[in-house]
């Protein structure tokens, strides 16, 4: 038996959680500040929603959300559609909310007062949690239906996990180059509301940062995601990708809901204007393929986010521009520390092409010795996107490199005398990327000295 005074902490906890879901549902903008107040502001429209969505009168939202959750408590764990802005997720989540055990709440993120809150009561956590899906929801929802929660930011998986064990966690990937352009250029109003006076560099900086710091925190974080899907497979078979997500979750649906769920989703017709389905898939517009970009967006791109890339499965690319067209040659067995050789695969480069029409050396651990090498497969490109730092001896030698036509520094930095040395010998390169090695005046002179050149910066 356990002492009263611990009964009475223990109530006074479960009621001191409750009561800051109370609080917060009541006055949502002191517990957001800066940019995050979107989300103050989407609350207080979801209390006025919620009522009509689920029949009640009561004004005291709060106290309804918590009383219908009770209900529902320990039955009905939720479903996270996890990934970053642009990679479809509002797509898939209302596909799932088409079918009858489920319930679309759009994105519903946890401000961190309640967050540690619900970190220190464990137990009470999956109550707090229904409440605050309940209050966002988009439809009536069945008393057996789960929450379908598609906020950003996969690395919070391990959050959800720890408040709801039962809960399944889908990680939604896309390619990180369509990911980014499309949150860069396309979603001008939340960039407006989040950075209005950046300039497209910095904006592209900026959400390729956002893109590094999830894939990391992710890493690091120790709990994997249930299931992975990409975009680009939901996009070519989006009924088989949700029927393996419905077995993830353990929920057996009709092969007729799922097709029919899909077909209403379908991306095309939403695109030709023949669904009603409202979503923000083409909201701002149809996206071009990160292919379709001008060079110097693209390797931007690729020069912060080569390790994402590569991370998450995707084609390594063009790096910067592709090779003009030659006859096929055997490369022999090349091998060094922190040096791999990829060949051309007509619209990228890929690893262990020995029979190829280019090659393209991808450094990341700088060394004299590689460059020997380097001459003797007569290398088209270096990518030394990978690379933390810059020596004089290094760079002198691979621009003596005879074949050498295009060399991607990514955004290690340059010093004023490794600029002249570029400028020097870096007349026959097609293309060079200085993209945040240096400033950008040095880019502007690079390019006055570099005419012909494809200057990236």
């Amino acid at each position: 038996m356990q002492p009263r005074s611990a009964t009475r902490t223990q109530h006074h906890q479960k009621g001191g959680l409750e009561d800051l879901f109370r609080a917060y549902v009541l006055d949502p903008r002191s517990f957001w500040q800066g940019p995050a107040v979107r989300q103050a502001e989407k609350l207080e429209m979801k209390r006025e929603s919620v009522n009509h969505h689920m029949g009640w009168s009561n004004p005291d939202v709060a106290s309804s959300c918590l009383a219908w959750a009770r209900e529902r408590e320990g039955r009905h764990p939720p479903t996270y559609i996890t990934g970053l802005g642009g990679s479809g997720s509002h797509w898939l989540a209302g596909m799932l909310g088409e079918l009858p055990m489920f319930f679309d709440v759009g994105e519903v993120y946890i401000p961190e007062r309640l967050r540690a809150a619900m970190n220190a009561n464990p137990d009470r956590a999956p109550l707090i949690l229904d409440a605050l899906h309940v209050l966002h929801t988009r439809q009536p929802a069945a008393d057996d239906a789960r929450a379908v929660n598609c906020a950003a930011g996969s690395h919070k998986a391990a959050d959800y996990v720890r408040w709801d064990q039962g809960a399944t966690v889908v990680r939604l990937l896309r390619d990180p180059r369509d990911q980014v352009l499309s949150t860069t250029f396309r979603k001008d109003e939340y960039r407006q509301w989040v950075a209005p006076d950046a300039s497209d560099d910095d904006y592209l900086h900026h959400r390729c940062s956002i893109s590094r710091s999830d894939e990391t925190r992710y890493k690091r974080a120790g709990c994997a995601a249930d299931l992975v899907i990409k975009y680009e497979d939901l996009r070519r078979k989006a009924v088989a990708e949700l029927e393996r997500l419905l077995q993830c979750a353990g929920v057996e649906v009709d092969h007729v809901e799922a097709e029919a769920a899909s077909e209403r989703h379908n991306a095309e017709r939403i695109r030709a204007g023949q669904s009603d389905v409202q979503g923000n898939l083409y909201l701002y517009g149809p996206s071009l393929p990160w292919t379709d970009h001008p060079t110097s967006r693209v390797a931007a791109i690729h020069a912060e986010l080569i390790d994402v890339i590569e991370a998450q499965a995707y084609s390594f690319g063009v790096c910067l521009l592709p090779p003009p067209r030659s006859e096929p040659r055997d490369l022999q067995s090349l091998s060094s520390d922190g040096l791999r050789i990829r060949g051309w695969a007509g619209k990228g480069w890929e690893l262990g092409l020995v029979d190829s029409e280019a090659f393209l050396a991808e450094v990341s651990m700088p060394s004299i010795s590689q460059v020997p090498l380097l001459r003797s497969a007569g290398v088209y490109g270096i990518c030394a996107a990978r690379i933390d730092s810059l020596s004089d001896d290094w760079l002198d030698a691979v621009l003596a490199i005879p074949s050498l036509r295009t060399l991607d520094l990514g955004s290690v930095p340059v010093t004023d005398n490794q600029l002249d040395m570029l400028m020097e010998a870096g007349s026959r390169l097609r293309a060079l990327s200085l993209w945040r090695s240096c400033s950008p005046d040095a880019v502007d002179e690079a390019r006055r000295l570099l005419p012909i050149t494809t200057v990236v910066g």
